[in-house]
């Protein structure tokens, strides 16, 4: 039963997502639409009542939700599992890829040091470093190894179809500290125990091709190209680094492209799009100006951040985009809300101030008319003891006369079938990798 009510509300969050996700990176925006404004406008697009929003939402989920359907990934899947369950250790001698990644590490290793009964090593992980052919002898049940310019297993399937993965590397390389390690000599009986620590290093290169193939047709790949020409050392410094990547995956005719990731001491960026053959399913861009470092990544400040906007498109039929004018106003107002839960007029004054950096709305079709806007409403909750006070995230019609909590427009009633078809894919999904 506790299982049955989890799902309920995780199908809610999910539902939720397919029409309203940016909310929870908490601000948002469209760089070049500067307009967002709250009624009819040049897009022509009529002011539609929340039910009419309930209908529209609900065909969109349902269209989403039928791109991805589990048998579009099912050869991956079947490949996948089958290979894990026949070319482990215990059905294959592995022997030649354990010496190998052996050697590879000595070849990558050196000594920097003993103190004590510790010594201290440098580790510098070079792809080039990381070469070879291996190949799953099914008449010997050993995989055996060739040298080699790049990095490939190969094996067959349940078909006995010939499978591929191959990783290979070009361009400029940097290198960059990834930290440390540690291993220990736990049968050292004559001393101490011994202490082995690396500095790990990674020459990263400026392209990264994985890819798998089945009977030489590729079915997954993924592009990643860095560049690292802006890092000012081989340890990242955020308040002086700059850095750019981009990464497309493909899986089938599916397609996952990160086309922007980048950052420097003033700004911070990314853009991504899921796409099905030539049909664009979802696309994100979000963007944040201001300046962070090391220390306050890691303490969790973000004290100089201030705009940030955020574009999301769904099948081209639901947009979501605002801006948060300062996320770290925002940020400082939440707190302090918190910091005040059982006191009214405090908590309020926090919230209203939070919600005046806010503009996120709720457009349909590509118009700039927005039919609702995201802030946050504060609710009383009493316990035994005291009242105290949240706030949740609220849906605010255009029309001026309704709003509603995301759990209350996101019901059962509205959004059953949308739910149902949710949870039978899930179910699918579920029943192909069981």
């Amino acid at each position: 039963m506790k299982i049955k009510m989890e799902m309920k509300k995780f199908t809610r969050v999910m539902v939720a997502l397919l029409t309203l996700t940016t909310f929870f990176v908490a601000c948002g925006g469209d760089d070049s639409d500067s307009d967002n404004g709250g009624g009819p406008s040049s897009g022509g697009t009529s002011i539609m009542t929340n039910e009419q929003q309930k209908s529209k939402m609900e065909t969109i989920a349902k269209e989403f939700m039928s791109y991805f359907k589990a048998s579009n990934f099912q050869n991956v899947v079947d490949i996948t599992k089958y290979a894990n369950e026949t070319y482990n250790d215990d059905n294959y001698n592995s022997d030649a890829v354990n010496r190998w990644w052996s050697d590879c590490l000595d070849a990558i290793t050196e000594l920097n040091g003993v103190s004590g009964y510790s010594k201290n090593y440098i580790r510098l992980y070079i792809a080039s470093n990381f070469v070879g052919h291996f190949n799953a002898n099914t008449s010997t049940k050993k995989w055996e190894y060739t040298s080699a310019s790049d990095l490939q297993f190969t094996f067959k399937d349940k078909k006995g179809n010939t499978c591929t993965a191959t990783l290979s590397t070009s361009g400029e390389k940097k290198k960059v500290y990834v930290g440390d390690s540690f291993d220990y000599n736990w049968d050292n009986y004559t001393s101490e125990t011994d202490e082995y620590r690396y500095k790990n290093y990674i020459m990263v290169p400026e392209n990264i091709n994985v890819t798998f193939t089945q009977s030489g047709t590729t079915i997954a790949s993924i592009v990643v190209t860095t560049e690292l020409s802006g890092m000012s050392s081989v340890d990242y410094d955020l308040s002086k680094d700059s850095y750019s990547a981009t990464c497309k995956m493909t899986v089938n005719d599916y397609t996952f492209n990160t086309s922007k990731v980048a950052y420097s001491p003033s700004s911070a960026s990314v853009s991504l799009t899921v796409s099905k053959g030539s049909k664009t399913l979802i696309s994100m861009s979000v963007s944040a100006s201001g300046s962070v470092t090391n220390d306050q990544v890691e303490e969790g400040n973000i004290s100089n951040v201030g705009t940030v906007n955020i574009n999301m498109d769904i099948l081209g039929d639901l947009q979501v985009k605002g801006t948060c004018s300062s996320c770290s106003k925002f940020k400082s107002y939440m707190e302090k809300a918190d910091a005040n839960d059982n006191n009214e007029s405090t908590y309020k004054s926090y919230i209203l101030q939070a919600n005046s950096l806010l503009d996120i709305g709720l457009y349909y079709d590509n118009s700039n008319t927005k039919q609702a806007s995201v802030f946050l409403e504060p609710f009383q909750q009493d316990d035994y003891y005291e009242r105290n006070w949240y706030c949740e995230p609220v849906l605010k019609f255009s029309d001026g006369t309704t709003y509603s909590t995301f759990e209350a427009f996101f019901d059962e009633t509205s959004f059953q079938d949308v739910i149902d078809k949710f949870n039978a894919l899930i179910d699918e999904y579920t029943d192909m990798v069981d």
